[in-house]
């Protein structure tokens, strides 16, 4: 049988384990929706540059003219350009 000093470290040590646990599940989320809102982030500038080389594109711009404008590669503008003919 456990003497009530036992029983006592015991229960300390499980208190101690259980808030170690609960804070790491707390910063793990924290990450989590860090991450997903600088994967946001990433995703919206690059529907926002996808959107400003295709009105250059109908502004009749060249594609090394977006290219350096938007940031975006000559082969995404052509893939832009390519599918927007097809529209």
């Amino acid at each position: 049988m456990k003497s009530s000093e036992e029983l006592k470290q015991e229960r300390e040590l499980r208190n101690a384990i259980d808030f170690a646990f609960e804070q790491g599940e707390k910063k793990g989320r924290e990450e989590v929706l860090k991450e997903w809102r600088e994967e946001g982030r990433r995703e919206g500038k690059q529907e926002a540059k996808i959107t400003i080389a295709k009105e250059l594109l109908q502004i009749g711009l060249s594609l090394e003219q977006i290219a350096e404008i938007t940031g975006l590669s000559i082969e995404q503008i052509q893939q832009l350009n390519n599918s927007y003919r097809r529209d």
